[in-house]
């Protein structure tokens, strides 16, 4: 994944692990950064080596991995991506701690959770059917199978004449996942204003749909993608983030099947007028 990652947006001079003298990833940042070694000539020579994901370029360190992280401990070393005056703002070094045990929930239906209640169309708008490496990549994780099983039995559509999931190829830029992940995080509140932070952090939440209310759903990456939670962003409301414990088939199953109502949302607002879900058309 790192290889993909830094192959994505630029010529790379670099081979990647495990050719010979390949950029090695040894760390990432909360941002989804990568650190490499590039393991030339003996490993007490090594040089660091900073994959920025906003710039996309990369920045070489002419110095072994624990002078690297004094000096950024210290000030002396500032990769151009990463945010001026962290030695002043956080600790030195914390320890992670040992995750919550959580209890999970029964093993979940996948897409058969929403095939057997909104039939797929038969002839999809701009169906996705891979690669996903580079979509992946580009997010710096794997995606949840219901999603990938979504995007290629669904395509790009309108669900309950009000919501969208976006998708990664489709050329509407309303509806297009990855132009959709970086929009978002461009104007998402800053984490002290909210209680989520946003992707790209690795922890954040990753923007999986919208609504013509201007609502946003997102997932919420803690443990495996099959695993993932729906968190919904009300757009008007004070109180807007409310967390279902549903994967996204189950999530838009529950929506057209009354189970779910977001928190603003009635069931008159969910009385169908036409087909449940209706292709995008160009």
């Amino acid at each position: 994944m790192a290889r993909d990652m830094i192959n994505l947006g630029m010529s790379v001079p670099y081979p990647a692990w495990p050719e010979a003298g390949g950029l090695l990833n040894i760390g990432l940042t909360d941002f989804n950064d990568r650190l490499f070694w590039l393991p030339r000539g003996r490993p007490e020579d090594w040089r660091i080596v900073v994959w920025d994901r906003a710039l996309q370029n990369l920045e070489v360190f002419d110095c072994s991995l624990t002078d690297f992280l004094a000096g950024l401990a210290s000030g002396t070393i500032q990769p151009e991506g990463l945010p001026e005056g962290m030695a002043s703002t956080a600790p030195g070094f914390e320890p992670f701690k040992a995750a919550a045990r959580q209890t999970r929930s029964p093993r979940r239906r996948g897409i058969e959770a929403l095939t057997q209640i909104v039939p797929p169309p038969e002839k999809p708008f701009q169906p996705f059917l891979g690669p996903w490496g580079p979509v992946e990549a580009y997010l710096g994780t794997e995606l949840p199978q219901d999603y990938k099983d979504f995007a290629r039995l669904y395509g790009s559509g309108l669900f309950m004449n009000l919501f969208t999931v976006y998708v990664p190829n489709t050329t509407l830029p309303y509806a297009n996942l990855l132009i959709q992940a970086r929009d978002i995080a461009r104007y998402f509140e800053p984490p002290e204003e909210q209680p989520y932070p946003i992707w790209p952090r690795t922890d954040g939440l990753i923007v999986a749909g919208g609504s013509d209310n201007a609502d946003q759903f997102y997932w919420s990456p803690q443990g495996a993608p099959d695993e993932w939670t729906i968190v919904f962003q009300d757009g008007a409301a004070l109180e807007p983030f409310e967390e279902f414990d549903y994967g996204l088939a189950e999530f838009l199953a529950a929506l057209a099947s009354g189970v779910v109502f977001p928190r603003g949302y009635t069931e008159e607002d969910f009385e169908p007028c036409g087909p449940l879900f209706q292709p995008y058309s160009v």
